[in-house]
């Protein structure tokens, strides 16, 4: 048990603006979270209980209390506990201050035990709420198997297209809780930046994709055993694999690290880090990044797992969020709007060609990325985080998943849309096609690239008259 002094605790209450009569107070689901240890306390006044939430980053207070390896290495362990817990505080306090909708309310800090107590928010997480309906939409599909009557089986059909139109709701809420958080944010740049923000590292090493390609091949094919058996595999096949690794480090570094869609991030932002009322929460990674980065954490997300051809419509929306920042928009006049509407009458093609494009690179790097480090953990890690998905429940599926992903991508960029819109010049295409190659000659992936969809239908200058198309929306999507 952990030394939680009352005095403290009744400040934590008074700043929640609640009187400090504590009769009696207990801590309950302790967890051990990287390098900080988490709880809630329940506190009873008169009959009525109060929850707080407490982060301590002192874990010498806690004895006997085992935690688990995180599914990614966190930015934060380059950092101190002492560093971490300064940090996480100050980036707390400053999101109360910008907008205290989008996070937890801090309510107090105790120095001496470098913990942190917070509100306590009863909502779950969107990961919980993508499970639970996952849940139920596989249960109807295994019914639908033994079903004989078409009558029966059109009514589970029916059930299961309702509930992936709840998924997708869940979806674009995630998108416009993550675009309010983002606004909120880099409207008020400075602010954080005095605190000290880590700033975005353009250094690419090419020994990092190596390693991350030796043991993404280690993993995927049985008959390699430890590093040295993959490059043995690759010398046979003639593949030098240092000149991938460096071309896949130089491109990345070129399209991932570029200034101008450089942003504040959360850094991690999956849907078991936002809530379903809106808040986003743990800021261990919060930093400067690619200003797309946390919407691809959390839409390339297995638990999320919306059809690719949804993707461009989402992106779609978020940046039409952005563009509208400031203004009171109706909500019913943008969902009648539809793909073309918004990226030729009001985002522009050129602009969202680039926008997909720097979304798919940074979605590729992390699916490279998170294939890699998945293979590392234990399977009581990957439980904790799975919560018993019925399809994503184990490391070789969340691992496929990412190669089909990385499939998925390959194909939509050497696309004929891809070709034309998204890569453009002739060292991005040969990038490609020579990542493509390395991975069809390994047996990670599929051949045959497909036209995955089509956006388009109108011709021209994408930009051509893009003030006069904005003004004849604007009284349609401004209340």
């Amino acid at each position: 048990m952990s030394r939680i002094y009352l005095e403290d605790l009744k400040l934590a209450v008074r700043q929640s603006g609640i009187d400090t009569t504590i009769e009696s107070f207990r801590e309950t689901n302790i967890k051990k979270r990287g390098k900080a240890v988490t709880s809630i306390i329940e506190i009873d006044k008169g009959g009525n209980g109060i929850k707080i939430f407490s982060k301590c980053y002192d874990t010498s207070l806690y004895h006997g209390i085992r935690g688990y390896s995180p599914l990614e290495k966190q930015l934060s362990d380059e950092l101190s506990t002492e560093e971490s817990f300064d940090y996480e505080k100050k980036i707390l306090r400053t999101l109360n201050d910008v907008d205290k909708n989008i996070a937890p309310i801090l309510y107090s800090v105790v120095e001496s035990q470098r913990r942190i107590f917070m509100e306590y928010i009863e909502d779950r997480s969107l990961q919980w709420k993508f499970i639970e309906l996952d849940k139920e939409i596989v249960g109807l599909e295994e019914e639908i198997k033994g079903l004989k009557s078409d009558k029966d089986s059109s009514e589970r059909k029916n059930e299961i297209q309702n509930l992936k139109r709840q998924k997708e709701y869940w979806v674009k809420k995630g998108i416009d809780y993550i675009a309010r958080f983002k606004k909120a944010c880099n409207n008020n740049d400075d602010r954080f930046r005095r605190l000290g923000i880590r700033e975005l590292s353009k250094k690419e090493d090419r020994a990092v994709f190596e390693d991350y390609l030796l043991r993404i091949l280690l993993y995927s094919n049985d008959n390699l055993k430890n590093i040295e058996n993959v490059r043995s595999f690759l010398k046979d096949k003639g593949i030098n694999i240092s000149v991938y690794s460096s071309e896949l480090a130089e491109y990345f570094f070129r399209e991932v690290t570029s200034d101008e869609e450089i942003a504040l991030i959360h850094g991690d932002m999956g849907p078991h880090h936002v809530r379903l009322n809106g808040k986003i929460i743990d800021f261990d990674e919060f930093r400067e990044g690619s200003y797309y980065y946390d919407l691809v954490r959390f839409l390339k997300n297995p638990f999320v797992n919306q059809p690719e051809r949804k993707i461009p419509a989402y992106l779609a929306n978020y940046l039409l969020k952005e563009l509208t920042n400031g203004e009171k928009i109706d909500q019913e006049e943008i969902e009648k709007l539809s793909i073309e509407d918004i990226v030729n009458d009001i985002v522009g093609r050129e602009r969202f060609a680039s926008s997909l494009k720097r979304f798919y690179d940074i979605n590729l790097k992390e699916d490279i990325h998170i294939a890699a480090v998945l293979r590392k953990y234990s399977p009581k890690a990957i439980k904790f985080f799975t919560r018993d998905h019925p399809v994503y429940k184990s490391k070789k599926r969340l691992i496929d998943w990412r190669l089909d992903d990385i499939n998925n991508i390959l194909n939509i960029l050497l696309s004929d849309y891809g070709r034309e819109y998204l890569l453009r010049d002739r060292y991005s295409t040969e990038t490609i096609e020579n990542f493509r190659s390395f991975f069809e000659t390994t047996g990670l992936i599929r051949s045959v690239p497909s036209d995955m969809f089509s956006l388009f239908g109108k011709e021209g200058n994408p930009d051509a008259n893009k003030d006069k198309r904005l003004k004849n929306h604007k009284n349609k999507i401004y209340a």
